[in-house]
Protein backbone atom coordinates (compact mmCIF):
# COMPACT_ATOMS: atom_id res chain seq x y z
CA UNK A 1 0.00 0.00 0.00
CA UNK A 2 1.11 3.56 -1.22
CA UNK A 3 0.89 6.02 0.82
CA UNK A 4 0.24 9.74 -0.28
CA UNK A 5 1.44 13.52 1.11
CA UNK A 6 -0.72 16.19 0.97
CA UNK A 7 -0.88 17.54 -2.54
CA UNK A 8 1.32 20.80 -3.45
CA UNK A 9 -1.66 23.25 -3.49
CA UNK A 10 -2.92 22.52 -0.08
CA UNK A 11 0.52 23.02 0.97
CA UNK A 12 1.24 25.95 -1.24
CA UNK A 13 -2.34 27.64 0.70
CA UNK A 14 -0.91 26.12 4.30
CA UNK A 15 2.13 28.03 3.56
CA UNK A 16 0.80 30.91 2.58
CA UNK A 17 -1.68 31.37 5.65
CA UNK A 18 1.46 30.88 8.10
CA UNK A 19 3.40 33.65 6.21
CA UNK A 20 0.51 36.03 6.11
CA UNK A 21 0.01 34.89 10.12
CA UNK A 22 3.36 35.60 11.02
CA UNK A 23 3.61 38.94 9.21
CA UNK A 24 0.27 40.58 10.74
CA UNK A 25 1.55 39.00 14.36
CA UNK A 26 5.31 41.09 13.48
CA UNK A 27 3.34 43.78 12.09
CA UNK A 28 1.12 44.30 15.01
CA UNK A 29 4.00 43.85 17.52
CA UNK A 30 5.76 46.92 15.39
CA UNK A 31 2.36 49.49 15.70
CA UNK A 32 2.27 48.80 18.96
CA UNK A 33 5.91 49.55 19.93
CA UNK A 34 5.99 52.23 17.59
CA UNK A 35 2.61 53.88 18.93
CA UNK A 36 4.11 54.43 22.08
CA UNK A 37 7.31 56.45 20.52
CA UNK A 38 4.90 58.29 18.76
CA UNK A 39 4.85 61.50 20.68
CA UNK A 40 8.09 62.16 23.13
CA UNK A 41 8.97 65.53 24.69
CA UNK A 42 12.00 67.48 23.64
CA UNK A 43 13.47 71.14 24.33
CA UNK A 44 16.46 72.25 23.17
CA UNK A 45 17.71 76.02 24.79
CA UNK A 46 19.22 77.63 21.87
CA UNK A 47 22.89 79.29 22.18
CA UNK A 48 21.00 82.64 21.01
CA UNK A 49 19.91 82.51 25.12
CA UNK A 50 21.06 85.19 27.53
CA UNK A 51 20.92 86.76 31.07
CA UNK A 52 21.51 90.28 31.59
CA UNK A 53 21.63 92.68 34.79
CA UNK A 54 17.75 91.72 35.64
CA UNK A 55 16.45 89.19 33.23
CA UNK A 56 17.11 85.39 31.58
CA UNK A 57 16.18 85.25 28.38
CA UNK A 58 16.17 81.70 26.86
CA UNK A 59 15.68 80.56 23.19
CA UNK A 60 13.68 77.42 23.49
CA UNK A 61 12.71 75.29 20.21
CA UNK A 62 10.61 71.85 20.80
CA UNK A 63 11.94 69.55 17.99
CA UNK A 64 10.00 67.14 19.88
CA UNK A 65 6.14 65.69 18.76
CA UNK A 66 4.45 66.82 22.06
CA UNK A 67 3.54 69.84 23.45
CA UNK A 68 6.12 70.52 26.05
CA UNK A 69 5.06 72.53 29.57
CA UNK A 70 7.81 74.25 31.33
CA UNK A 71 6.94 74.71 35.05
CA UNK A 72 10.23 75.76 36.37
CA UNK A 73 13.42 78.00 35.69
CA UNK A 74 16.19 77.34 37.87
CA UNK A 75 19.60 79.71 37.80
CA UNK A 76 22.27 78.31 39.59
CA UNK A 77 19.98 77.21 42.09
CA UNK A 78 17.58 80.21 42.36
CA UNK A 79 14.01 78.68 41.26
CA UNK A 80 11.97 80.93 39.09
CA UNK A 81 8.04 79.46 38.22
CA UNK A 82 7.23 79.43 34.73
CA UNK A 83 4.17 78.03 32.79
CA UNK A 84 4.95 78.26 29.37
CA UNK A 85 3.83 75.61 26.75
CA UNK A 86 5.75 75.20 23.66
CA UNK A 87 4.31 73.48 20.70
CA UNK A 88 6.03 71.32 18.63
CA UNK A 89 8.20 72.48 15.91
CA UNK A 90 7.93 76.07 18.08
CA UNK A 91 10.56 78.48 18.80
CA UNK A 92 9.37 80.39 21.46
CA UNK A 93 11.31 83.14 23.86
CA UNK A 94 11.08 82.52 27.90
CA UNK A 95 11.78 85.72 29.48
CA UNK A 96 11.77 86.24 33.42
CA UNK A 97 13.23 88.69 35.85
CA UNK A 98 15.92 87.30 38.12
CA UNK A 99 15.40 87.83 41.94
CA UNK A 100 19.00 88.12 42.05
CA UNK A 101 21.60 90.65 40.17
CA UNK A 102 24.04 88.20 38.35
CA UNK A 103 27.93 89.33 37.99
CA UNK A 104 28.94 90.48 34.25
CA UNK A 105 31.10 87.80 32.06
CA UNK A 106 30.42 85.01 34.48
CA UNK A 107 28.93 81.50 33.37
CA UNK A 108 25.69 80.32 35.25
CA UNK A 109 24.04 76.92 35.00
CA UNK A 110 20.59 77.37 33.98
CA UNK A 111 17.72 74.27 33.76
CA UNK A 112 14.42 73.82 32.66
CA UNK A 113 11.63 71.67 34.57
CA UNK A 114 9.18 70.34 32.02
CA UNK A 115 5.81 68.82 33.29
CA UNK A 116 6.65 65.47 32.22
CA UNK A 117 9.64 65.68 35.08
CA UNK A 118 12.26 66.15 32.27
CA UNK A 119 15.16 68.66 32.58
CA UNK A 120 16.90 70.33 29.92
CA UNK A 121 19.93 72.51 31.06
CA UNK A 122 22.95 74.59 29.44
CA UNK A 123 25.48 76.87 30.43
CA UNK A 124 24.58 80.79 29.74
CA UNK A 125 27.10 83.63 29.97
CA UNK A 126 26.01 87.07 31.43
CA UNK A 127 25.82 90.09 28.95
Amino acid sequence: MMRRGISPVIATVIIVAVAIAIALAVASWLFGIWAGFGEYESLKILPSSYMNSTHVILDVYNPGSKVARVTLIEVNGTRIPVNQAIQPGETTTIAKPLPFTPQHGVNYLVKLYTSEGNIYQTIIQTR
